[in-house]
């Protein structure tokens, strides 16, 4: 940590909350802590300290996709604090975002180069930095490999894979044995396959994620007694929430909850505070018929991010499932989704509230309750589901703010939203017109990305 966000200026109107925070931080008290950390952000969100604590504190205790949301919001009110993206990187790496990961990563470094004084000191000894991206041609190689393959086209796949081995590509990738292993299936050498993903499987090679995706092919070549020995080898790999997220749905899916408790319930020894494990865990809980233990861990997860829009879903779904008595078959005929699911019925829920707020209110309105603190944090994780009248409705109201909040307000659009082609320029364009200068990071079909606002001014001559 710099200096400037070890010693706090405790005149600030949020003092007392600060204090007590860090007072709860040091004794341990993690879930204190962060109410008093949210607390204090809730008194004075336009105060980049008080959230770069928060944002910080969120991270040192596992809650990745929370204190990235806020580190995002802090990027869109302080464009010019390049530093967060030191934080930013890490949380994307822990969530297994690694191109996302790469380019803030980037961005961080080009920082670190015009401030060298200016970074982000987090008392680590080897800090954790992104693989290096595969050659784009070889990535495109293995692309055209599948795309032959699900054409059954196998002898040009089996063309363009010998040719992959070539010296000026990576000397070993996990993604071209795999192919190499389909297309042996599909081409009468099975068993040579299967003794391939043995090797691959002792050796510790494969990621949750990549075992999972050979449970079919390998029940195929070696029967179910393999298959189960494949799906404990993705057990006891998964790390990051996306592989944990596959691993508990594939356990579920197979009528294992008891499998997914107990791997879930070993994690949750040394990560106490995961929300994504966490949540998990609880949903693995209702599978096993244990609505006591479920609702105990929804109530964690909410303590700790109550604006997290699958956690407070989980969290409503539950409270009125409980007070009503409803056994776990009855909430699981719900919908409820896995952490970090595609599909999620939060966001869908946030959305519906979004336009809600934009039906019964003016633009103007609407706008002006979106930018306060509570309800900007919830309805950012709806965004990306939000339909093209209320994002233009959105347009509408923002321009009765002041150019900094409106400024604020567009790029929380861009970076959350996930907008379409059209409409991304719509966004752009309005910042241009309020004389905005230099790079903004957009969301774009899934991956953060950079627009220079300069280049949008044309569109206004």
């Amino acid at each position: 940590m710099t200096d400037n966000i070890i010693h706090i200026d405790f005149s600030k109107p949020d003092s007392r909350w600060l204090k007590k925070a860090h007072t709860a931080r040091v004794n341990g008290d993690v879930e204190k802590a962060v109410q008093l950390y949210r607390t204090a952000v809730e008194q004075n969100p336009d105060d980049f300290d008080t959230g770069l604590c928060y944002a910080l504190y969120l991270w040192e205790i596992d809650c990745w996709r929370s204190s990235l949301r806020e580190c995002y919001r802090l990027l869109c009110l302080f464009p010019e604090e390049e530093k967060l993206y030191g934080l930013i990187y890490r949380n994307l790496l822990a969530l297994g975002l690694e191109d996302d990961a790469r380019f803030a990563y980037e961005h961080y470094m080009a920082y670190l180069y015009q401030n060298p004084e200016g970074g982000l000191n987090l008392n680590e000894e080897n800090p954790p930095m992104p693989d290096k991206p595969p050659k784009r041609r070889f990535k495109h190689l293995l692309l055209r490999v599948t795309r032959l393959m699900e054409r059954g086209e196998y002898d040009r796949a089996n063309h363009l894979l010998v040719h992959a081995t070539h010296p000026s590509f990576p000397k070993y990738s996990v993604l071209r044995d795999l192919l190499e292993v389909q297309l042996m299936a599909k081409t009468g050498l099975e068993e040579e396959a299967a003794q391939i993903v043995h090797g691959m499987v002792d050796e510790g090679l494969l990621n949750a994620s990549q075992a999972l995706a050979l449970l079919p092919l390998m029940s195929q070549l070696d029967g179910p007694e393999y298959a189960g020995k494949l799906l404990l080898y993705a057990c006891s790999v998964a790390m990051d929430p996306n592989e944990l997220r596959d691993v508990t749905g594939a356990c579920l899916g197979l009528g294992q909850s008891g499998l997914a408790v107990s791997i879930l319930q070993n994690l949750a020894q040394e990560y106490a505070y995961r929300i994504d494990l966490l949540y998990q865990l609880a949903v693995a809980y209702l599978h096993n018929g244990d609505v006591k233990a479920a609702w105990q861990l929804v109530q964690k997860c909410y303590q700790l991010d109550p604006c997290d829009a699958a956690v407070n879903y989980f969290y409503r779904l539950m409270t009125d499932s409980v007070q009503s008595g409803a056994t776990a078959e009855e909430i699981l005929k719900m919908p409820l989704t896995l952490y970090g699911s595609a599909n999620n019925v939060g966001r869908l829920v946030t959305q519906l509230h979004i336009h809600e707020l934009f039906t019964q209110n003016s633009p103007e309105e609407a706008v002006e309750q979106l930018m306060s603190y509570p309800e900007q944090a919830r309805a950012l994780d709806g965004l990306c589901m939000a339909n093209e009248e209320d994002l233009n409705s959105l347009r509408n109201g923002s321009y009765a703010l002041p150019p900094d909040q409106r400024n604020t307000l567009l790029r929380l659009v861009l970076l959350f939203g996930d907008l379409k082609e059209e409409m991304a320029t719509k966004f752009l364009e309005d910042l241009a017109a309020i004389r905005v200068t230099g790079q903004v990071t957009i969301l774009r079909r899934g991956r953060l990305s950079a627009e220079t606002v300069e280049d949008y001014l044309a569109y206004l001559d």
